[in-house]
């Protein structure tokens, strides 16, 4: 009798400590999911811990049943630290999908996430013109996140609409240059302003042209690193009349002779020239470094 019942508790302690493991490593899975914006690895982990809960509930309730008060004591310390995991874990969801503007203190990088595809430009006339880049850059689906919230009143300002106050938009289509400003007053009475800016410039074989975006973040006044803030590139074949993302490297356009304690880029396009001026922001100084487009690739030169 006494085999049986310690085989029996040694048989709940093992069920006990599955399900622990298994919660914790799916709410794991859920956290990573939702910091990094992969939604099925997110939902997977969620129904996942969500199910191993109820099954902790059943053990609570066969604890009760044989009455086995050290059984129903693992059990109801099980829950409440499942409980706790999962609080941590939707405190951590909450951080991810909602974080506030980071420090100018993290580093910058130049570009926005490298991604790889082409498509087509649509225009009237014998060439496309900057608004003709932007709007296809802005209606094209992989680009909802980085210029949706530009997209809408870009619409609404082509078609004569008017906008808010703390929106404008600058284009001029004789320099082939492009700025959408915005500002935003937050609650605490803070201040999140930006803009995104767009020019173009032909390659030397008149083949080509290239399509530089650069989005800038401000908080009251201080550069901060956006989630899309930074330089990106791209490329339109005049014969195919496509264009497609550009790597930095293919144009010696990334930065590896900013300073090592660089804490943040804040990059500005010229409305006129050729000459990108790049900020480098450290702890004691800012360095600029010019990104001088030679028609090929870009020539750097620190100032």
């Amino acid at each position: 009798m006494k085999e049986q019942t310690k085989s029996r508790l040694t048989l709940f302690a093992r069920l006990w400590a599955v399900p622990m493991v298994l919660f914790a490593v799916l709410c794991v899975v859920a956290v990573y999911g939702g910091m990094n914006d992969h939604k099925n690895l997110m939902g997977f982990g969620v129904v996942g811990f969500c199910t191993v809960f109820i099954i902790q509930l059943c053990q609570l309730i066969a604890a009760i049943m044989v009455r086995r008060w050290w059984c129903f004591a693992f059990s109801v310390i099980g829950i409440l630290v499942s409980l706790f995991i999962l609080i941590c874990s939707i405190v951590a969801l909450g951080a991810g999908q909602y974080r506030p503007p980071r420090a100018a203190e993290e580093v910058c990088d130049t570009t926005e996430t490298e991604i790889d595809y082409s498509f087509p430009v649509e225009f009237k006339g014998e060439e496309p013109t900057i608004v003709d880049f932007v709007t296809a850059l802005a209606s094209h689906e992989d680009m909802g996140e980085a210029l949706g919230w530009m997209k809408k009143n870009w619409e609404l300002y082509q078609q004569g609409k008017p906008l808010l106050e703390d929106i404008t938009f600058d284009v001029d289509l004789k320099n082939a240059y492009f700025r959408y400003n915005i500002t935003n007053h937050t609650e605490g009475g803070s201040v999140r302003s930006g803009f995104i800016e767009f020019v173009c410039w032909n390659f030397a074989d008149t083949k080509q042209k290239l399509i530089v975006h650069n989005t800038v973040d401000y908080f009251d006044g201080k550069p901060i690193i956006g989630q899309f803030s930074g330089l990106s590139y791209y490329i339109y074949d005049i014969d195919t009349k496509r264009m497609e993302f550009a790597y930095p490297d293919k144009l010696n356009a990334y930065l590896d002779t900013m300073p090592e304690d660089t804490q943040i880029i804040v990059s500005k396009l010229p409305r006129k020239g050729n000459v990108i001026e790049c900020i480098c922001h450290t702890p004691t100084r800012e360095t600029t470094i010019h990104l001088i487009w030679n028609g090929n690739k870009f020539d750097q030169v620190h100032q």
